[in-house]
């Protein structure tokens, strides 16, 4: 009793702290005077009973019970044993207050509450508020049970306010520390974590962060400022780590402003039971604060545990509550690196900052300036922009090409692919990856691998964060350990102690791995936790700027961060960059014969493939490296082993594959099916290989993804795309400069999806109809036989296919036409009349006017070469007949034409009468030559013998036409090289019968040689010949000079382009169009009329010096005749000479 009228009553030994005796049997009675009530108010009640069920009678209690006055029975009024807040009460009758416990054991401490006795008038009433009225003269009284218990109990508020001792006016009754005010809320209906952090914000107020010494002071003193809430457990704005924070902050609280704690940490794990995690965030960890035996911060589930006592903040000025307005970035100090002491991966950029070797080159991470490092490409297109070789991407020398996103222009280093975290915008660098290789350690739902030993540890070890997945947690308590500053804090990579930290004196500087936090929070923390987007200085500042970081020169820049850090803290066993990229390679070596770059190798000799089981990209050219040497490479994707003398493909068992380049190589057969397993390949090149043979099997497995397929420059013969039955995906296919000559009767019915052919540079001959019919999505087309792109060859919507042949047709014929030009058409059909008219009227003027077919060998000779141009009209008569028929529709009967007989039979006329003309010219040139040089010669051509020599030309000639149809040189299909049943005369084409075609040109060439030669001697022997001393042999040279001259200069002509042709000179198409055409015909017509036209002028100069004879003989009469009138008889012999010489010419 502290007064007759009032008093404390507690349990045995209470002071607070310790705990009550066992096994108590505790009575105190108050007795009350008639008239009187008395008040009682609750201090603390913290009595210990553990309930099994709802209803179970507490073992540990406290009892009231009242007695009547009169009959002395007690009644039971309230039985208290739990840690609730009760009411005031007022009783009218004595009490017993009967203590009882059975067991107690720390920290319950017992039960403390005060009474006062008062008449019954002055006993207190609650209004319909249930609150006092306290604005009574006998306040007073009961004023000891409500005032300044943070908690209103009078309705004008009287109990509450600034005249409490812990109030500061400033803050409306509240504690106050600077320009920061802290007060309490207890509410009779406990709340979440959530629901309290929301109680002060709904206010206008901010759950309490006592961030610096000075504000956990105040916050003490509001708490023992009133005891009532000492022991209770009291919500304050800190939440613990979230899994969006960097994995160093692991065991560290946060206020609620995202303000990391520096002064109270975790002991141990903080766990937390019957509740288990999920991937899409760790559960919401709220704290209350405790102060029953020293200060603990307690963590607990923020939706689950339920409290009735809320610590708020406010601001006196609110202006100037964190004073961000003007925050500006912490100053660091540049450090002067030298590069060769860090490691071979990390390399300084043209800025001054430090980058991992394989992102050098990237422009967008502010490094890679053109030309500044070795290994970067050296033009700006070719920046992350790898070469292509025969559709193939490839790289530059020494420059490792980059990862392309499907989406946007973007790319990113190999390193950074399937390594579980999406770096595409689009997903697409992490989207195709197979993760299903074996692990030793936790397999995280994504397949990653982590050590056993990171499950469950709270800390985000798995990207997609299954290992803390189905977690379950027990609740951990943890001590308010403040770190006063000044001091300079780091964290460590234990579990067991998160963070270090060194005390200093204020004056001391920072070290250049730091930096200083402005005001009260005077700590020198990491670089790196500058603009990771967690606040740890007060202010603040730590993340001011932070789109406008500069390049932190001297440190080292995080990959696709503005987060930087000092060189010291590279592999430090601490994650320090969003990405780990800090702590990337740092147990990782580079092979002698490779140059490294991450997880990408550019090699140029073997090197033990078995320490490096993690390469991403593998550029091996030339190096001799063998796909069996790296068939445990599970999350390769792009690999170049060109020129690596490969001749052997086993299965390629790599999942992650996109990219094969096996060009220039020595594989002669490859079986498709060993790419099953390269389900993710896109990019497939057997370019340059000796190949004959590609073989596949139908599988109901499904096929690899291929996109792009390289065979060109191979020897394949036959192309069937049975072989790619299991790969329909293929878009882009290229077949183009090979020895390819069919291309199987299923056409390409087994690529559907193709959109781009190439089919250049091959010889293809045989080839179904409806080849590209199935391809409803091709768009593109290279080839170089015209028919390719003739609208019958293509699909039904050709009209959306670019078909490029190269030349768009066979210098001759069209899609629709045999002869594509009107032009030529008219132009053949002339020749073809002149022929035929011109050598058949040679055959009857000689005949008939001259009546010399067989009189002399020249005659002869130029009756044969008359039949031979006649054999040239026939065979332009027989293709202009063609040319008539397949008008409009030429493609549909190609095939059937060019491998007819007919074609055949033109095509050996045709080079009968070349060969022939050939063969008769030059022994025309031959007797000419003989009869002028050496006029008094035996050896000259008589009848006889000219007949014997034009029946071995056309023996010769007969057999040159004859050996194409010969049967073992039937499959050259020599006359069906093209419409016109002659090979082109010219061209650089490799066909068969191609040297057979080069060697006549070169036998005519060599005739025409001589046959020029000749020419040349018979007419400085013409030119030197007087008339009057003219000879019929000079005459019939004279004759016959133009047609020999023009035979000569046309088949010298072709002798020479040809020539040029087989030595690799290219000749363009239109002079082997103007050949065919224009000009080997030509002669045949020509011939009988330059013949005709040269017998009708010998025929008009034989008539004038007939006349002009006549006339010296008449003169020479008359002549004679005077002189015998003057007696002069003597005759002249030379005058009578030489009339007979006239004679002999004129005949």
């Amino acid at each position: 009793m502290t007064s007759p009228i009032s008093g404390l009553i507690t349990s045995p030994g209470y002071d607070g702290r310790r705990s009550y005796p066992p096994f108590m049997d505790a009575v105190q009675k108050i007795d009350l005077p008639a008239n009187h009530s008395i008040m009682i108010s609750f201090e603390r009640m913290d009595i210990y009973n553990q309930k099994r069920n709802i209803g179970d009678e507490c073992q540990n209690n406290v009892t009231f019970t009242t007695i009547d006055r009169a009959s002395q029975r007690t009644k039971e009024v309230l039985v208290a044993c739990t840690n609730e807040d009760l009411p005031i009460r007022t009783y009218t009758s004595p009490l017993n207050i009967h203590f009882t416990t059975f067991d107690a054991g720390p920290p319950w401490t017992g039960f403390k509450f005060k009474f006062t006795i008062q008449p019954f008038s002055k006993t207190p009433k609650r209004l319909k508020s249930g609150l006092f009225n306290c604005s009574v003269p006998y306040y007073a009284s009961f004023k000891q049970h409500v005032h300044c218990n943070m908690k209103q109990e009078c309705e004008g508020g009287e109990d509450e306010g600034g005249h409490c001792p812990f109030s500061s006016p400033a803050c409306n009754g509240s504690v106050a520390v600077n320009n920061k005010c802290y007060t309490l809320f207890v509410q009779p209906l406990a709340l979440s974590g959530t629901s309290s952090h929301n109680f002060c914000q709904k206010r206008g107020l901010q759950p309490a962060m006592m961030k610096t010494t000075e504000e956990w002071g105040a916050f003490s003193k509001l708490l023992f400022s009133h005891s009532r809430v000492l022991d209770e457990k009291i919500a304050i704005g800190l939440v613990y780590y979230d899994w969006k924070m960097p994995q160093y902050y692991r065991r560290s609280f946060r206020w609620i402003d995202n303000t990391i704690s520096y002064n109270i940490f975790t002991e141990g794990y903080t766990r937390w039971s019957g509740v288990k995690t999920c991937k899409q965030h760790l559960p919401d960890v709220c704290t209350y604060y405790n102060d029953r035996t020293m200060p603990h911060i307690y963590s607990f589930l923020c939706d689950v545990f339920f409290l009735s006592v809320y610590a708020c903040e406010f601001y006196v000025d609110q202006t100037h509550g964190r004073n961000e307005h003007q925050l500006s970035r912490p100053a660091l100090h540049v450090p002067k690196l030298a590069v060769h002491h860090y490691r071979y991966f990390f390399k300084a950029c043209p800025a001054g900052h430090l980058t991992l070797d394989f992102l050098a080159c990237h422009v967008q991470g502010n490094c890679g300036v053109l030309k500044s490092l070795q290994h970067c490409p050296l033009s700006p297109d070719s920046v992350d922009r790898p070469q292509k070789t025969n559709n193939v991407e490839l790289t530059n020398v020494n420059a490792v090409s980059s990862f392309r996103c499907k989406e946007a222009n973007i790319a990113i280093p190999y390193s950074f692919v399937c390594d579980f975290r999406t770096d595409c915008k689009d997903g697409s660098d992490e989207d195709f990856c197979d993760h299903s290789q074996p692990c030793e350690g936790f397999k995280c739902d994504s397949g990653q691998c982590v050590e056993p030993k990171r499950r469950c540890d709270i800390g985000i070890d798995c990207v997609d964060k299954s290992d803390e997945t189905e977690c379950e947690h027990v609740q951990q308590k943890s001590q308010v350990t403040p770190i006063l500053p000044p001091a300079v804090i780091d964290f460590s990579s234990s579990h067991l102690i998160p963070v270090t930290h060194v005390s200093m004196d204020r004056g001391d500087s920072c070290p250049e791995t730091h930096f200083r936090c402005q005001g009260q929070l005077d700590y020198c923390l990491p670089v790196y936790v500058l603009c990771n987007g967690v606040y740890d200085c007060l202010g603040h500042e730590d993340e001011a700027g932070c789109d406008q970081a500069e390049l932190c020169p001297g440190f080292y820049r995080c990959w696709d961060s503005a987060v930087c850090l000092h060189p010291d803290h590279l592999c430090d066993g601490v994650s320090s960059c969003p990405r780990n990229d800090d702590e990337m390679f740092c147990d990782g070596t580079c092979p002698e014969e490779c140059q490294c770059q991450g997880n990408a190798f550019i090699c140029d000799g073997l090197f033990d493939t078995q320490l490096f089981t993690q390469l991403r990209y593998l550029d091996a050219a030339g190096s001799g490296i063998k796909p069996q040497h790296v068939l445990h490479y599970w999350y390769l994707i792009w690999i170049n082993m060109q020129s690596c003398a490969v001749d052997y493909l086993p299965v390629m068992d790599f999942p992650n594959l996109k990219l094969l380049d096996l060009s220039e190589n020595l594989l002669t057969v490859v079986r498709m099916d060993a790419f099953m397993s390269t389900k993710n390949l896109e990019i497939l090149s057997l370019a340059g290989n000796p190949l004959v043979s590609l073989l596949g099997t139908v599988s109901v497995t499904q096929g690899s993804s291929l996109k792009r397929f390289d065979v060109s420059r191979t020897d394949l013969r036959t192309f069937d795309s049975i072989v790619l039955t299991n790969f329909t995906a293929i878009r882009e296919l290229n077949i183009s400069d090979g020895k390819l000559l069919q291309i199987a009767d299923n056409g390409f019915r087994f690529a559907p999806s193709l959109w781009q052919l190439d089919i250049r540079g091959n010889n293809i001959r045989e080839y179904p109809p409806d080849a590209f019919k199935s391809l409803r999505e091709l768009r593109v087309l290279y080839a170089t036989n015209f028919r390719f792109c003739c609208r019958d060859a293509l699909p039904k919507h050709y009209t959306d296919i670019v078909c490029i042949s190269s030349p768009v047709g066979d210098e001759i014929s069209s899609c629709e036409d045999l002869l594509h030009s009107g032009m030529y058409r008219a132009y053949l059909w002339l020749i073809c009349v002149m022929s035929i008219v011109g050598n058949v009227g040679c055959f009857m003027f000689r005949f008939v006017t001259e009546h010399k077919m067989t009189k002399t060998a020249l005659d002869i000779f130029v009756t044969n070469l008359c039949l031979a141009d006649l054999l040239m009209g026939v065979y332009l008569t027989m293709v202009g007949t063609a040319d008539s028929l397949y008008r409009g529709q030429y493609l549909s009967y190609e095939r059937s034409w060019t491998a007819s007989a007919v074609c055949k039979t033109a095509g050996f006329l045709s080079l009968l009468s070349s060969e022939v003309s050939a063969f008769i010219i030059c022994l025309i040139t031959l007797d000419r030559f003989i009869v002028l040089k050496f006029p008094f010669s035996k050896k000259k051509f008589r009848t006889k013998s000219a007949l014997v020599a034009s029946f071995l030309v056309w023996t010769v000639g007969f057999m040159m036409a004859a050996i194409p149809l010969l049967p073992m040189t039937s499959h050259w299909e020599f006359y069906g090289q093209s419409a016109i049943c002659m090979p082109m005369p010219i061209t650089s084409e490799t066909f068969q019968g191609h040297g057979f075609s080069s060697g006549f040109i070169v036998v005519n060439f060599v005739l025409f040689i001589f046959i020029v030669t000749g020419l040349s001697i018979i007419y400085s022997s013409v030119q030197s010949e007087v008339l009057s001393q003219t000879s019929q042999d000079v005459t019939f040279a004279r004759r016959l000079f133009a047609v020999v001259a023009s035979d000569a200069a046309c088949w010298l002509l072709i002798g020479i382009l040809g020539l040029l042709a087989s030595a690799g000179v290219p000749i363009p198409g239109e002079v082997n169009e103007a050949l065919a055409i224009f000009v080997l015909p030509l002669n045949s017509a020509l011939n009988p009329f330059i013949y005709v036209f040269n017998m009708m002028d010998e025929a008009r100069r034989t008539a004038l010096e007939l006349k002009l004879m006549v006339m010296l003989q008449a003169k020479n009469i008359a002549k004679k005749t005077n002189t015998r009138r003057h007696g002069h008889e003597n005759k002249p012999e030379h005058l009578t000479d030489g009339v007979q010489h006239s004679c002999t010419v004129g005949s």
